[in-house]
């Protein structure tokens, strides 16, 4: 686990933005709704947004986030120096 200024931080890959690319032609409900069923009309990119908790000091996000969180800390505290 790691920590940040006092904070546990916890990698959840599951918060993710999922964005429908492809429709189909047809605007029947019945046939939205089977293409809806299909992955390779969706794409997924990570959502970059951080969830802080402050009443159990805990921060949450997807990896990527997290790296982008510790790396721009570790920029502040070298311009500290």
């Amino acid at each position: 686990m790691t920590t940040l200024n006092g904070h546990n931080i916890f990698y959840v890959p599951q918060m993710v933005n999922r964005i429908q690319v492809r429709f189909p032609q047809s605007r029947r409900r019945r046939i939205r709704k089977k293409w809806r069923r299909r992955e390779c009309n969706w794409r997924t990119t990570p959502n970059m947004e951080l969830l802080i908790d402050d009443a159990t000091h805990s921060i949450y996000g997807h990896p990527l986030a997290i790296k982008q969180l510790i790396r721009h800390c570790d920029l502040q505290n070298k311009n500290w120096r």
